[in-house]
């Protein structure tokens, strides 16, 4: 979970990972939070999140991108996914 798209410490972003031996593979967010998740056979994966009722939440934006551990995949071993925007929201 990233708090920014457009940098990431001194980097600015998107970053092509091909230096890493990730050809192909970008950073396209800030990594400010690690979490796991499941993947299921299926090939669909879940992560349950708990956002505190904070009314200063409410429309701020945090941006996702997951890493898998693929051996066969680069000379890393690793890929990463698309990104994705969530815009946080509050219920009445």
């Amino acid at each position: 979970v990233g708090l920014s798209r457009t940098s990431y410490g001194s980097l600015k972003l998107p970053v092509a990972l091909d230096m890493l031996g990730m050809p192909g593979c970008w950073l396209l967010q800030s990594c400010d939070v690690n979490l796991p998740f499941t993947v299921t056979t299926q090939g669909t994966a879940s992560l349950p999140v708990s956002i505190p009722a904070i009314r200063s939440l409410i429309g701020q934006s945090v941006f996702h991108q997951i890493s898998l551990l693929d051996q066969k995949a680069n000379a890393l071993g690793v890929i990463t996914s698309n990104g994705i925007t969530a815009t946080l929201g509050g219920q009445r």
